[in-house]
């Protein structure tokens, strides 16, 4: 936060299974391809530098609720890779979720034929923030649909005084 450190009330956090999957398989990539050096020559050093960069593209996600705003921060493993934004309550005009959906007989079709990979059977959940300049800000879904509900809910009541 900026110069107060206040503690948030209310931390999102996303599901973050898939990311350690991501990690250990990353750094198993990169041992392999260090090893295999002696097996096939320098051409395998490709691998572990694309497993690096795999490593460092990977953000944790938070959302972090304090009294006056919210922030979501997207942490890296290098501070440099990470970001956040900060939303204050009074500078927004409304939120809403847009609940999302899968269309299982078009992704069972499309997979059969071969298409899958091409997509356009699903949209995630997403959190639409509306601010007061009329500008909309579209955050997708991390973590559980009931945490993310009850995220948009705390964020409501925090905007409805202000209002």
């Amino acid at each position: 936060m900026e110069n107060n450190r206040e503690n948030p009330f209310y931390i999102h956090k996303g599901k973050n299974h898939l990311r350690y999957l991501s990690i250990i398989l990353l750094i198993g990539f990169s041992i392999l391809g260090i090893y295999s050096i002696q097996f096939a020559g320098y051409v395998m050093l490709l691998v572990p530098i694309a497993a690096i960069f795999g490593l460092l593209s990977i953000q944790f996600p938070f959302i972090s609720l304090y009294n006056h705003c919210f922030v979501i921060e997207k942490k890296a493993l290098l501070k440099k890779l990470s970001s956040s934004e900060v939303f204050r309550y009074r500078d927004l005009k409304g939120i809403d979720l847009i609940k999302g959906y899968v269309n299982w007989p078009h992704m069972i079709i499309q997979t059969m034929f071969g298409e899958g990979g091409y997509g356009g059977f699903s949209k995630p959940d997403q959190m639409r923030l509306t601010l007061k300049n009329e500008k909309n800000v579209i955050i997708y879904r991390f973590g559980g649909r009931k945490e993310f509900e009850n995220l948009i809910s705390n964020i409501q009541k925090k905007i409805m005084p202000s209002t």
